[in-house]
């Protein structure tokens, strides 16, 4: 099929798209979950619509799973939910097939943060990944976040790049949470980054990597400020990053 379009309707359920060429949602509020699974698919967009995590099945981490294709979101407003524990969206690559070269995040809100908010796992580190104003919001009671990187974790041989960010009340219940989280050889570029009041149980709050495979990892943060930042540990352990192998460079 070349085409598919969504457009000014409600969708409640589950989502499947597969050997569709073009797909686009427009002005579409969904509560269910989201997936793409066919190296068929081309080109998804999203624009001005709303992703409810109000259905989530045993053993689901994530409300929106992509694998394959473009992707687009802009405009779009996503709210978490506390089965979602990973991530609200996870991007993978699959038997050896890469991310395809344009994924970006534009203009998009995340509410209800309990697992992170994207999660990128790719095998080819010149497909990148695009992120530029992000708003991330924790509204109503304290929550605990049970995953990793509640604004980005990336893994194997991803490259993300990231503008303009901005999150707030966001609290760490596991060790290895953080606002950005790196495995394997992935790369991250990360600027103009705002994190008002983050709360956690272990160290490395901004920053963590882990197991990483011959180069490690690289990861540039400019024009980073936070405020308010709170660590509960027994144990001495760093405040702002954590890292194994790799090159962290924090700049003005």
């Amino acid at each position: 099929m070349e085409y598919v379009e969504f457009q000014d309707i409600t969708i409640i359920g589950k989502i499947l798209i597969k050997r569709v060429s073009n797909s686009t949602f427009y002005n579409v509020s969904y509560s269910g979950l989201f997936n793409t699974r066919d190296q068929r698919n081309k080109q998804l967009f999203f624009t001005y619509s709303t992703f409810y995590s109000e259905i989530i099945k045993e053993g689901r981490e994530n409300l929106i799973r992509l694998y394959y294709g473009n992707y687009y979101f802009n405009h779009c407003i996503f709210y978490g939910k506390k089965e979602a524990t990973d991530s609200i969206i996870k991007l993978t690559s699959d038997s050896g097939y890469p991310l395809k070269d344009s994924i970006s995040f534009y203009d998009c809100i995340f509410n209800g943060n309990y697992g992170g908010c994207i999660y990128i796992s790719n095998n080819y580190k010149d497909r990148k990944a695009f992120i530029e104003n992000i708003y991330i919001f924790n509204e109503g009671s304290k929550f605990s976040q049970k995953g990793t990187g509640f604004i980005a974790s990336i893994y194997n041989y991803s490259n993300l790049i990231l503008r303009n960010v901005y999150a707030d009340n966001v609290y760490c219940d596991s060790t290895n949470c953080c606002a950005f989280f790196i495995s394997g050889d992935s790369e991250m570029d990360v600027s103009d980054v705002t994190i008002n009041n983050i709360y956690g149980n272990g160290g490395g709050l901004i920053f963590k990597s882990i197991d990483p495979y011959e180069q490690g990892f690289n990861c540039i943060l400019k024009n980073l400020t936070v405020n308010n930042m709170e660590m509960n540990n027994n144990q001495e352990s760093a405040l702002l990053s954590i890292h194994d192998k790799g090159n962290l460079y924090i700049k003005e």
